[in-house]
């Protein structure tokens, strides 16, 4: 019988602790975005465990008029952006991963500079008003259409592509935007899972900037509408920057387990993501991070 050491013993509890401050507050929230709104009020307390199951708050989640709406927005956000994130970081990424190119390292130098500094909210607020993109969806994609971090793993995984392939291809008679689509972009599935899972993430969860940039209830993501609910004491019947009916008032409902029931509906479209990518997910940044 193999024998267990006392930091395998202290490494599994610490981990099992840390599991657990995960896995608590997702109860929690599933617990009481299911329990019928007339058990909590029964109870006056939520519940880590549902004494009884209805997804009626689920239901009145789904028929809030902002809802749908801004389920679109966030969705038009998140794959737009995400497309674009890719498509510039590539392009940005590929010649800077070329030692030949002149001015690489000014380039490089450049872009990680804007990494430590930058140039603040107020100038940013003001760049986006002259380019007349407040109130537009696309105030929340092109300021941040290419992330720095991001753009650094592609290029070090660029640069662990075996330089070969693209010899071969350039004697055959390959361009350079042949030698990318052909032999690199291929190659390049798993560091594009991971930039693509970390660039829609942010795009799916951006609240700051909604908040202020978009004015229009009806251009509000849903970030933005989860952000009024939990912040409206009552949550009774309507959202007061949208001056739209929130809630009829002949639905008996519990604050507390509508709150819950949207916060899972928000987070679950990127939950249901990440199984799909999470094998590519771990190579890609374990390739693009070490390599190079």
């Amino acid at each position: 019988m193999k024998k267990i050491s006392f930091f395998s013993i202290i490494n599994y509890l610490f981990l099992s602790c840390a599991a657990l401050t995960v896995i608590i507050p997702f109860m929690y929230i599933i617990s009481v975005s299911v329990t019928p709104a007339n058990v909590l009020h029964e109870l006056g307390s939520f519940p880590l465990f549902p004494r009884a199951v209805s997804f009626e708050a689920y239901k009145m989640a789904l028929e809030l008029p902002q809802v749908p709406r801004a389920f679109l927005n966030s969705v038009f956000v998140t794959v737009v952006g995400t497309v674009l994130n890719l498509l510039l970081t590539v392009l940005v990424a590929y010649p800077l991963s070329k030692l030949h190119l002149k001015g690489r390292n000014f380039f490089l130098l450049f872009i990680v500079f804007t990494m430590l500094f930058g140039g603040g909210m107020i100038p940013t607020y003001l760049i986006v008003k002259s380019f007349g993109l407040i109130n537009s969806l696309w105030a929340l994609i092109v300021p941040t259409v290419i992330s720095a971090f991001n753009m650094l793993i592609v290029k070090q995984f660029f640069e662990s592509v075996p330089k070969e392939l693209e010899e071969s291809s350039v004697i055959d008679g390959a361009n350079d935007s042949q030698v990318l689509w052909n032999i690199y972009l291929p190659v390049s599935l798993p560091v594009f899972a991971a930039v693509g899972l970390f660039y829609a993430v942010s795009h799916w969860n951006e609240l700051f900037q909604s908040i202020l940039y978009i004015n229009h209830a009806n251009k509000w993501p849903l970030q933005v509408v989860l952000y009024h609910l939990l912040n409206t004491a009552t949550a009774m019947t309507n959202l007061s920057a949208a001056g739209e009916s929130f809630l009829t008032p002949d639905k008996q409902y519990h604050p507390e387990s509508l709150r819950m029931a949207l916060v899972i509906i928000v987070t679950l479209p990127m939950v249901i993501l990440y199984p799909f990518v999470q094998k590519h997910f771990v190579k890609g940044m374990l390739t693009g991070s070490i390599k190079g």
